[in-house]
């Protein structure tokens, strides 16, 4: 059986001869792709009429921060919070510290240490495709999620940490058939090793289900497209914010990560 490093260096090896077109791909994407800005107001609150309020800290890339939705509370986390409220009968209020083009290696640097002392009882990550895209090895990004799990552990102790399922590359309208194959690869072997890591710690938990946007349709009762699902071809749009938040919110529901 192919171990992930193996399997990594069995896919490069078809893919080395063909970096230039991936490159060339990568450029062209990049060019027709527009630039969107991550989302504003990055603390918010839902529910109200509850005894107890769960204190929700996002970190992550471009989809934690919201690119492709104008304000949070249209995005991710403002799904999350909203359907954890419903799931758990909880107040929730929740802060993002998330950077677009992010890579696992710099979220201690750029994110965490400029994160304020504050009360959490969730940490809920979203990381993955950057590295994807940097073509880390599966060597790389397993040493750079367990340092950010000491580091996060060590800065917020006791606090269980929830990493999101990996972005859905696969599914990329924006990117040609062979860079969604490329990138796809990747980032589902970057998924394996995400859930063997989280067996090692106490207190972290993450959904290793590949998104599947015809399972979601089928789950939440919606009818929806490609052009519906992603605001330019590689980000999120509303609808799929929407999904994905209350999806992990479930997840979150059915793993009694919180004690409530």
């Amino acid at each position: 059986m192919l171990t992930e490093q193996h399997s990594h260096i069995f896919r490069m090896c078809i893919v080395f001869p063909l970096l230039p077109l991936l490159i060339l791909q990568g450029r062209g994407v990049r060019r027709s792709v527009p630039s969107l800005p991550e989302a504003i107001e990055p603390r918010g609150a839902v529910g109200g009429g509850f005894e107890r309020t769960v204190r929700v800290l996002g970190i992550g890339e471009s989809t934690m921060a919201g690119v492709g939705v104008e304000k949070h509370v249209d995005g991710f986390i403002g799904a999350f919070a909203r359907r954890l409220s419903d799931e758990l009968s909880v107040n929730v209020d929740w802060a993002v510290h998330a950077k677009n083009g992010i890579q696992v290696r710099k979220v201690k640097r750029r994110l965490l240490d400029n994160i304020p002392e504050q009360e959490t009882d969730i940490i809920v990550v979203a990381l993955g495709a950057n590295d994807a895209f940097n073509l880390r090895s599966p060597k790389q990004f397993e040493q750079d999620i367990r340092q950010l799990i000491a580091d996060i552990q060590m800065r917020l102790p006791n606090v269980p940490i929830v990493f999101t399922n990996m972005p859905p590359i696969h599914h990329f309208p924006a990117f040609p058939g062979f860079m969604r194959w490329v990138m796809s690869g990747i980032v589902d072997s970057f998924g394996r090793i995400l859930s063997q890591i989280v067996k090692d710690h106490s207190n972290v938990y993450c959904n290793d289900e590949r998104i599947e946007f015809e399972v979601w349709r089928d789950r939440y009762q919606v009818d929806a497209d490609v052009s519906t699902l992603f605001s330019d071809g590689v980000h999120p749009s509303q609808l799929t914010y929407q999904l994905w938040g209350q999806d992990m919110a479930q997840f979150v529901q059915r793993s009694s990560v919180l004690s409530i």
